[in-house]
């Protein structure tokens, strides 16, 4: 495990650039990209970071409590601990994803950041949110229902699309899907949590 800190060390402000990463906060570039088992920080020293669309991404934890500027994904970042995101950061952009699929728990804080989609892939997971979380595109479960999903803590507001798929989900978690245009499959599977579904949404629910 190794930590990775965003720099303005490279010719571009790209997530795959080797001269963009430190092992200290505003320390020289030149470190390799992170991998699942390093830690990311974006801090006051952190300019905006894309990250292309040209592959999946990944980290064991993301942390940007002191950034101020803006991340663009364009592709996914599998994430296998804890996300934490900073009020003082810019909406984060684009149409990429965060994977989530932690040893065992993880624990996501927004601070009122919204988050443009994500994916669960982790049986037998626990996932608990520190804080209210707004996903602005796409949430998706597809998991196995001998392990199913545990998400606890707060509420989670989709405004997109709410795809859930061969899941047991139990938890805490309030779930308001309230997306106007939005389409949701609920398929294969068991929730326990409160579900709110609201406004002119569409959807399927197949189990």
């Amino acid at each position: 495990m190794a930590a990775r800190f965003f720099v303005n060390g490279g010719v571009d402000n790209l997530w795959t650039t080797i001269g963009n990463w430190s092992t200290t906060s505003g320390g020289a570039g030149g470190s390799s990209a992170p991998g699942g088992s390093d830690d990311v920080t974006f801090d006051t020293n952190s300019p905006n970071c894309t990250i292309p669309g040209t592959a999946a991404r990944s980290a064991l934890s993301i942390t940007a409590t002191n950034y101020t500027n803006q991340l663009t994904m364009s592709s996914a970042v599998t994430v296998g601990a804890n996300i934490t995101l900073g009020a003082g950061m810019q909406p984060i952009l684009g149409n990429g994803y965060f994977q989530l699929n932690p040893s065992v728990s993880m624990t996501i804080t927004s601070n009122g950041i919204a988050i443009p989609n994500i994916r669960l892939v982790g049986n037998g997971k626990t996932y608990v949110l520190a804080d209210n979380l707004t996903v602005s595109g796409e949430f998706y479960i597809n998991a196995t229902l001998s392990s199913g999903v545990i998400l606890n803590g707060n509420t989670l507001t989709i405004l997109g699309y709410l795809n859930i798929y061969n899941t047991a989900m139990t938890g805490t978690t309030i779930i308001n899907y309230k997306a106007p245009f939005g389409f949701y499959t609920l398929s294969g599977g068991t929730i326990a949590n409160t579900l709110n579904i609201t406004g002119a949404t569409r959807g399927n629910v197949l189990n």
